[in-house]
């Protein structure tokens, strides 16, 4: 006899760590004008898609914010 094997359509749920409670979102901060003037500035210095280098460049202008949030901003401000 054969024995059953696993559905590959059976749902398994991994990496949940119950030690540790998932982490609440930060509120949203509006963007100042300086910081909008630094991600522009940054993108004409580095060009898009150098996130992280355009956050290390205007470090004390961007506190707080992440290259996701640099990358997000650009996009908004080219809409």
């Amino acid at each position: 006899a054969k024995a059953a094997e696993p559905s590959k359509h059976s749902s398994t749920i991994r990496n949940i760590n119950v030690n540790h409670p998932p982490q609440k979102r930060q509120r949203k901060r509006m963007w100042s004008k300086e910081e909008e003037e630094a991600v522009a500035a940054g993108v004409k210095r580095h060009g898009v898609g150098n996130w992280t280098r355009i956050l290390k460049d205007y470090e004390a202008v961007l506190v707080g914010r992440s290259s996701v949030n640099v990358k997000d901003k650009w996009r908004n401000m080219n809409k």
